[in-house]
């Protein structure tokens, strides 16, 4: 919920780790898009921002299972 500005027209995973400050290897970045799914979005897969409504993205720590 905090709007960051990104001057490129292309994001990444990584970038979107970055932008949040969060330890890359503890976080997944993810695409918040309509509907009941969102996408993750691995750290060297690209985004265009300059498609409409590719511009929300979040982070949350990754969940392991055991098992």
């Amino acid at each position: 919920h905090k709007p960051r500005d990104w001057a490129k027209p292309i994001i990444t995973g990584a970038d979107i780790k970055q932008l949040a400050g969060v330890d890359h290897s503890a976080f997944e970045a993810w695409q918040d898009v309509p509907g009941p799914e969102d996408r993750l979005i691995g750290d060297a897969e690209q985004v265009d921002l300059t498609k409409p409504g590719n511009e929300k993205f979040f982070v949350i720590k990754k969940t392991t299972t055991e098992g």
